[in-house]
């Protein structure tokens, strides 16, 4: 609790910090006696503060009104919460201003469910409340500031941003937004234009907090595409979500404790191998966990796109390229392999580029593919082919015990023609580009779409 009120109040520091005596747009509490804007901050900051609360006037002064209002709720406060007071700090320290727009209803986006009983009990009488004003003045053409102010009134306006897809966000109001939902359904009002105040704030600074917001929304059903469907196991509760992991942790150890009693090499390397297994599935299961605590907030926050992630998914392009290139390096590929006699088996696009989240349970949770920075994510290949696999080993290229792979290098040294690909396609690309082998066959190649090429070219 004690971190929870170091933090507001650190928030709260750097709010006032910001005030500015040319800031035309703050209105300070009558109590407060003095003509120095800059001082007035500090005075109300202090005030605040010290009496852990704050009155009305209080309420009123632009910054403060989102955490007094809410105070009340710190002792609930949980991840999502910390990450509200940060995406309100950046919304009303960063925004460019504000104005009264109307958008239509049905482009205004909740950033949280309404699902607790008083919030529900309060959304109803609002909706009625609209209903009963309609039916005594008939339907309007807007429902106007003046409107609201008489059905479904509050301090202010509902407050939203605009979204690079050309929705609109309510940060603020998301109550009244639900109210208005119930009352537009019954009418058939879907489309009806809303007054809202609209803040102009570039999007690009506050998507990935907007979409950890709205984590609790997207396990309602609300605004879940297809590919957040597969990326967070929608068909499996939270509570089992952890089970499996738990279990197949238990079963994983048993494995490896097995493993120290075989006798024979080939039999411990078979368990061990079955334990690796284990290992993945348990990190695959944990990257859900990911999926659902920060949605595609860490993805947006490297620059990279609803609709990269949804290319992604569906199989179609890996990250760090456009669908051309991705076509271009499949043919390209396929001819250097083939240049190099290797015709049989498959190779696959692998790696952080197909999945955002490390599936490698050697490297740390939450290890992701990265687009900016100095260290870029790799652009991996995959080769399945039993024949080239022979080929390494005849070369006498041997893997040690705890690998199961011929690595990039090893695979330049013998085949010219791959080490002429990864050259070209990491200076391309601008990242480090590799082509490794692997000694087993694909069975089941329909699971990896475009992320598959058959090396005989069917």
């Amino acid at each position: 609790m004690r971190i929870v009120h170091l933090l507001v109040t650190f928030l709260l520091f750097l709010q006032f910090t910001s005030c500015s005596t040319t800031n035309s747009g703050l209105r300070l509490p009558a109590s407060v006696k003095t003509t120095s804007t800059e001082l007035s901050c500090k005075e109300v900051s202090t005030n605040f503060i010290q009496v852990d609360s704050a009155n009305t006037e209080l309420a009123n002064i632009s910054g403060l009104k989102y955490l007094t209002q809410k105070f009340s709720e710190i002792k609930h406060i949980d991840k999502s919460n910390l990450v509200a007071i940060l995406l309100r700090y950046r919304l009303v320290t960063q925004n460019n201003g504000k104005r009264v727009v109307d958008i239509p209803l049905s482009k205004l986006k909740a950033i949280h469910p309404i699902n607790r009983g008083a919030s529900l009990e309060k959304t109803k009488a609002r909706a009625a409340s609209l209903a009963q004003y309609t039916s005594k003045e008939g339907i309007p053409d807007v429902i106007t500031t003046d409107i609201q102010e008489a059905t479904i009134k509050s301090r202010m306006l509902m407050r939203a941003v605009k979204t690079d897809d050309g929705n609109y966000i309510v940060f603020d109001g998301n109550g009244r937004l639900f109210a208005l939902r119930e009352f537009a359904e019954q009418e058939k009002l879907a489309n009806i234009p809303i007054s809202i105040e609209l803040y102009d704030i570039e999007y690009s600074k506050i998507k990935h907090l907007i979409e950890i917001r709205r984590k609790h929304l997207y396990e309602t059903g609300e605004d879940v595409t297809d590919a957040k469907k597969i990326l967070y196991k929608s068909h499996i509760s939270d509570t089992e979500l952890s089970d499996m992991i738990e279990e197949l942790s238990s079963q994983r150890k048993k494995y490896n404790a097995l493993n120290r009693f075989m006798a024979k090499s080939e039999d411990a390397k078979a368990m061990k191998s079955l334990a690796n297994e284990l290992d993945v599935k348990v990190r695959q299961l944990q990257n859900v966990k990911l999926w659902r605590e920060f949605g595609y907030g860490p993805a947006y926050k490297q620059g990279i796109t609803e609709e990269q992630i949804d290319l992604m998914v569906a199989k179609k392009v890996p990250l760090g390229m456009n669908l051309e290139q991705f076509k271009q390096m499949k043919a390209e590929l396929l001819q250097a392999l083939n240049a190099e006699k290797i015709e049989s088996g498959n190779f696959i696009v692998d790696g952080t580029s197909t999945t955002f989240y490390s599936n490698n349970p050697t490297k740390r949770l939450g290890k992701a593919f990265t687009i900016k920075g100095m260290l870029k994510s790799d652009i991996d290949f995959k080769v399945f082919s039993p024949a080239m696999a022979q080929r390494m080993r005849d070369a006498d290229y041997k893997w040690n015990s705890h690998e199961e792979y011929f690595k990039s290098r090893w695979m330049e040294s013998e085949f010219t023609a791959l080490k002429e690909f990864n050259q070209k396609w990491s200076k391309t690309l601008g990242r480090k580009v590799t082509v490794i082998g692997v000694d087993k066959e694909i069975v089941e190649t329909d699971q990896y779409g475009d992320f598959i090429v058959n090396l005989s070219g069917q």
